[in-house]
């Protein structure tokens, strides 16, 4: 019951955080759009890209595979300092080694890159910057990852809050000073915010967790080669589902048919990745923490974990659909402006989010152990959408339609899976007073969006 509990308010936390924090930062993007010059500010948008792509790659499935075993790391300071602390030590010098890896291969590319958008090759000091700051964000990162693990919610949300309005300090105290940014006057910011998010971290950690612990000497014992198993496993897993995100199928579909066509479907991305934040801060750490703290429960506890996340999981899911059942014309064009082609448009929006309704499989399967049968499903899907989609020489929305069908049969084949070895998830009881309401919402909210922003 305990576990359920320090859930919810998990849940609260990581949904004030993801709105505020999202907002401040989607607020921190529109005043730097406004105030540098176009190309300029297409600079600063690439060498964020190439900084958050760096991360998952380097992490090599660290973060991932943290709740697995975060009942064993906690039972007492020996069972912490024997075997969390090693992976922390080799994970230091890993993102180390990958980073200067990564860095020195985008170094190489440079000239090329930044030349074609007409903005003189940046110093080498420079990318020892970008360097820093990727080791340091990566430790905030898993440090983050740890403590959504133990239902540290409230505290790292304060952080992550601190953190967003003192880079934003910085950075705009610094244009009020100087009249101006650059590229040092940004990113250098970054790094201390990433430097005393984590310092703060290992604070709160230590303070509240560590010092806690049991000072006995455990007996627990688990094997590094069973660790390591499940990191690269997850890894993998991480790196399989990148076939069916945003990241993926824009340049795809630009390859089939240019880049015009797919221009409103970039813009509509942007949006569905915001719904995708949400709901991964929302039920990605904290359904992972709830289902790791139940790990070791019999098999009845952990169906009810899963069901009651699979249950909030598919309400929110539900609402969405209902609110843009009324409103998605609206918010479409208030974001992206005139669409031609709505319903493509809301078709490759549903085609991103489907990818949430695999949220709390692919977490039950990570913890279980059992994360194969997620990357074989990722595959097997990609290994047949995709060449299907260039054989048959479809149409857009042919081929977005191919995308999202062999999805669903996925996502059918893995619910079979699950009920065949875990008989989950029971039955899923939707709250039809509150889905009431969230019709009533939408259906007045369509009323002023089509009397008052809506000519």
């Amino acid at each position: 019951m305990q576990h359920y509990t320090k859930y919810k308010q998990g849940v609260t936390w990581n949904a004030i955080e993801a709105i505020v924090i999202q907002g401040l930062l989607a607020a921190n993007q529109f005043l730097l759009f406004r105030v540098l010059p176009t190309d300029f500010y297409g600079l600063t948008a690439v060498i964020f890209s190439l900084i958050y792509i760096a991360l998952p790659i380097i992490n090599l499935g660290f973060d991932a595979s943290l709740p697995i075993f975060i009942n064993k790391y906690i039972t007492s300071k020996s069972a912490f300092t024997r075997l969390l602390i090693p992976q922390a030590i080799a994970q230091l010098a890993l993102i180390t080694c990958a980073g200067g890896i990564y860095i020195g291969c985008i170094n190489k590319i440079s000239g090329y890159w930044f030349s074609s958008v007409n903005i003189l090759q940046l110093p080498s000091s420079f990318f020892i910057l970008v360097l820093a700051i990727i080791i340091a964000e990566s430790m905030k990162k898993s440090l983050r990852a740890f403590t959504h693990a133990c239902f540290l919610n409230r505290p790292t949300m304060f952080i992550e809050l601190s953190a967003v309005w003192g880079y934003m300090g910085l950075v705009w105290g610094m244009y009020f000073i100087n009249g101006s940014l650059s590229l040092w006057t940004i990113f250098i910011p970054l790094l201390i915010e990433s430097c005393w998010s984590s310092a703060v971290l290992v604070y709160i950690i230590m303070t509240q967790l560590y010092n806690k612990f049991s000072a006995a000497k455990s007996s627990v014992k688990i094997s590094f080669t069973r660790i390591f198993k499940n990191r690269i496993l997850a890894y993998i897993n991480q790196l399989s589902m990148i076939f069916f995100t945003r990241n993926f199928l824009i340049p795809f579909l630009s390859w089939l048919f240019g880049l015009a066509a797919i221009g409103a479907l970039k813009l509509i991305s942007e949006l569905a990745i915001f719904v995708l934040v949400f709901i991964e801060k929302l039920f990605g750490t904290t359904g992972s923490a709830l289902l790791a703290h139940v790990k070791f429960e019999p098999l009845k506890k952990r169906r009810e974990a899963f069901t009651l996340l699979a249950q909030q999981l598919f309400f929110v899911l539900f609402a969405i659909i209902i609110f843009l059942a009324f409103n998605g014309r609206s918010v479409f064009c208030l974001y992206c402006g005139p669409i031609t082609d709505y319903y493509l448009a809301l078709l490759f929006f549903f085609t991103i989010i489907f990818e949430n309704i695999f949220l709390m499989y692919e977490r039950f399967a990570l913890i279980e152990e059992k994360i194969y049968i997620t990357i074989l499903l990722n595959l097997l899907s990609a290994g047949i959408c995709f060449p299907l989609a260039i054989f048959l020489n479809a149409s857009l929305p042919a081929t977005i339609i191919v995308i999202i069908v062999t999805r669903i049969i996925a996502f059918l084949i893995l619910s079979l899976i699950y009920l065949r070895c875990w008989n989950i998830p029971q039955k899923i009881k939707l709250n039809i007073p509150l889905l009431f309401l969230v019709v009533l919402i939408s259906y007045l909210l369509f009323c002023f969006f089509n009397t008052t922003l809506i000519p």
